[in-house]
């Protein structure tokens, strides 16, 4: 979760200034199309020639908004993940006893188990890998998860808990 902060917090220091670059091209190129002849403008008429610089300056301006629209996708994709894990975080852990039913690993990423309740219903819960191995196929014990909606978040496993 601190990573993903860290990420957020990047991506919208990263933001900023480019939409402030984005800003000085929009000028730069409208400048180029009224015949003026502004800094930024004349910098690119001094690098690239006067007949390639209005299209060096529209390059640069497409490149400023694709770097801005990943920016921006990238703070809104830490955004999310920061209210899911408020969600999670603030949710009530419920310890039940349960029967373990079987284990599935999917493409080699994600690994679920299914847990029977004393109700009968049954429930796949995603688990990490290390908890994962040490859980065994019909053996009983206490699960401690968190229901989101009809989400469980897998807490913990205590095999053989009466």
């Amino acid at each position: 979760m601190r990573r993903t902060k860290v990420f957020t917090i990047v991506c919208g220091i990263i933001a900023a200034p480019l939409m402030a670059l984005l800003l000085l091209t929009t000028f730069a190129i409208s400048d180029a199309f009224l015949g003026n002849e502004g800094r930024l403008y004349s910098f690119f008429v001094t690098h690239f020639g006067r007949d390639d610089a209005l299209g060096m300056l529209m390059v640069f301006g497409l490149g400023l908004v694709l770097s801005v629209t990943i920016s921006l996708g990238c703070a809104q994709a830490g955004i999310r993940y920061l209210k899911e894990n408020a969600l999670i975080n603030n949710a009530i852990e419920i310890a039940e006893h349960v029967t373990v039913i079987s284990k599935v690993v999917h493409k080699d990423t994600s690994y679920y188990v299914a847990f029977e309740f004393p109700c009968g219903k049954r429930e796949n819960v995603t688990v990490d890998p290390l908890q994962f191995n040490t859980i065994a196929e019909g053996e009983g014990g206490l699960l401690t998860y968190k229901q989101i909606e009809t989400r469980l978040i897998f807490v913990s496993f205590r095999a053989n808990v009466q």
